[in-house]
């Protein structure tokens, strides 16, 4: 800005821009523009030098942060990132500098500097060592609690080894890597697996009781324990709502776990599990509730009873894993009645010490929360709950032959006595009373 002296008053005098029309003129003929008047090039030639200085001073805010006094490609790319603009590619900071200046019969230039590569050099050049290929390889981080010895992981003092150390002690350590080798069945086991498949597929058909029978029997099936676990936990997946199909599944299992001695099912009860506590405490497990899913929750709280009893030495938490699930299951008011039942039974199927410990302490809590269920007469839910209560009844009988004048505490601290428990249940214990009364003669007139 200038001030004019004779009238006072203040006057905008453009400079004029450090792009010349020349330059700009050329830029325009680059892109396909041939015509252009001078006025339209000098606007455009100021628009340009507004945005190189804006571009310019956003890259020197990023130099100034880095602690350096010198401009790079990537602090322009930065600043275009900025600005919304998308960066220049094949530039940057470790590159050396391309531009060079050099003098024309018209003005002075700089121009891109490319090194020049000699056609017989490249073609007798040595070709660089091949890159080395991906390659994964997994190793126990820890072995029920315990870290095994390993060059993977870290020393007994505790330290972390180094990239480089841990290269040593592999070179030293000789390992030999072996191949995969891909587990093949052979022609007569696929087979076997196929009539398998169709004997689950098949619910009731006389193909599936002899298949199930083999499998029970035969010693030569542990290589298709890992298919028939894994067919196990894929079929349940997949009929969660088909009951007829969830009963087959399971005398599958039973099946299994019936030839355990020869099949050696324990390195894949973590894959039977799942499903065979889905069938137990599942939510819904029918089409209809009017279809007796009772009896599956029943046959797979025997399940568990087989395979705590026969695997529960060789596996110490596994029955506690089993009771914890089953216990949440039951003392949770947002479950269904049948899930509760299927908990009942399978606690029930563990044994008089399982319920003794968990299921008597929670008899008058879990009751009192039952009979407005009870009350409620010709509804599906209190039909579920009658099928709860039946459940406890037969629980509590079955303590009638180790404990049948005493019993444990309550949740709240109480003792809880067995007249209480005779007042709750009343005529649902005389069966379990009467046989055990050749045992402890006068329990029947004592409780009823």
């Amino acid at each position: 800005h200038v001030i004019n002296a004779e009238y006072g008053d203040l006057a905008l005098v453009v400079m004029p821009s450090v792009l010349s029309l020349e330059s700009i003129r050329t830029i325009g003929e680059s892109v396909g523009v041939v015509t252009a008047r001078d006025d339209v090039l000098s606007k455009m030639a100021e628009d340009a030098e507004f945005r190189m200085r804006e571009v310019i001073q956003e890259a020197a805010k990023f130099m100034r942060h880095s602690k350096r006094t010198r401009l790079s490609a990537t602090d322009v790319n930065n600043a275009l990132r900025t600005l919304n603009v998308e960066p220049l590619y094949g530039y940057s900071a470790a590159d050396p500098d391309r531009l060079r200046f050099g003098h024309a019969a018209s003005s002075n230039l700089f121009y891109n500097s490319d090194k020049e590569i000699s056609l017989s050099e490249l073609v007798h050049m040595d070709l660089p060592d091949a890159p080395l290929e991906p390659s994964l390889q997994c190793h126990w981080l820890a072995v029920e609690g315990l870290q095994p010895m390993s060059a993977y992981n870290p020393g007994p003092e505790g330290g972390i080894e180094t990239a480089r150390s841990k290269k040593r002690k592999l070179e030293d350590a000789n390992i030999q890597v072996k191949t995969k080798v891909k587990h093949v069945l052979s022609k007569p086991l696929q087979q076997i697996f196929q009539k398998i498949v169709n004997a689950v597929k098949s619910p009731g058909s006389e193909l599936q009781v002899k298949v199930f029978q083999t499998v029970s029997q035969v010693a030569g099936l542990h290589q298709l324990l890992p298919y028939l676990s894994q067919l196990v936990a894929e079929e349940v997946g997949k009929s969660l709502r088909n009951l007829p199909q969830l009963h087959s599944i399971m005398q599958l299992v039973h099946a299994i776990l019936s030839n355990s001695e020869q099949l050696h099912v324990e390195p894949y009860l973590h894959q039977m599990m799942p499903p065979i506590l889905t069938c137990l405490v599942g939510k819904s497990l029918c089409q209809t509730p009017a279809e007796d899913h009772w009896s599956l929750r029943e046959y797979s709280a025997k399940l568990v009873h087989i395979v705590c009893s026969r695997f529960g030495t060789a596996y110490p938490n596994l029955q506690p894993r089993i009771t914890r699930t089953l216990i949440h299951a039951l003392l949770d008011p947002l479950k269904p009645l049948t899930t509760h039942y299927g908990a009942i039974v399978g606690l029930t199927a563990l044994g008089p010490n399982t319920v003794r410990t968990l299921l008597a302490p929670n008899l008058i809590f879990y009751t009192k929360m039952l009979i407005p269920e009870l009350e409620d007469k010709g509804t599906q839910k209190s039909f579920e709950a009658g099928k709860c209560f039946t459940a406890l009844a037969a629980a509590v009988g079955s303590l009638l032959h180790h404990e049948p004048y005493s019993m444990t505490g309550a949740v709240d601290g109480t003792e809880l006595k067995w007249a209480d428990l005779t007042e709750l249940f009343g005529e649902a214990l005389r069966p379990y009373a009467e046989a055990a009364s050749a045992k402890h003669p006068g329990l029947l007139s004592t409780l009823l």
